[in-house]
Formats: C-alpha cells, structure tokens, sequence
C-alpha cells in the first residue's frame, strides 16, 4: 500500500492534455534525466487508463476532481484533477 505524500513536492508540472506524459516530464524533471531515460510507466500504472480518468469530460470541462497517488521510478507520483497537476515527491518525503 502507498502512503500519501508529505511536504512540498520535489516537482509540480500542469497538465492540459495527458496526465501520462506530465508523470514522464514530472520525474524526468527531478532525476534530472531526458524523458526517453524513463522506464515505462506501465510498470507502475496503465497510462491509457490514468489519462481515460484525467481527461476532460465530454462537454471538454476539466474533471470535478479525483486523486491518485503510485510509486515510480523511486518517487511516489500524485496526480490531481482538480488542480490539473501532476507532482512527484520524494520517497522519504523531503524537500
């Protein structure tokens, strides 16, 4: 089971569009390493599915809300709709 983050997050990245490609940007950003060195997300999540349920609705209004946080890449990821932002905190829960 994953805890929920604490402190400040180590990144926060908007997201518009694809919640799978901010958590892609969102880890990139704080490994300090290209997207293209990420491992697949789908070792964590099914990215399909995580921008499915982060989408817009059909009348293309941003999501009421929902949260989900998950492990990867050695940080534990939230995303939120309500803020349409993805953040990535470390797992120990500095910075």
């Amino acid at each position: 089971m994953t805890s929920w983050p604490r402190g400040e997050p180590a990144c926060r990245l908007p997201y518009e569009e694809d919640a799978s490609y901010a958590v892609i940007e969102a880890i990139a950003t704080v490994t300090d390493r290209s997207p293209t060195d990420i491992g697949p997300l789908s070792e964590a999540i099914d990215p399909e599915a995580l921008d499915e349920v982060f989408a817009s609705t059909f009348d293309d209004r941003p999501r009421a809300g929902g949260t989900i946080c998950f492990p990867f890449e050695g940080l534990l990821v939230l995303v939120d709709a309500e803020n349409r932002e993805v953040c990535a905190y470390e797992r120990d829960g500095r910075r």
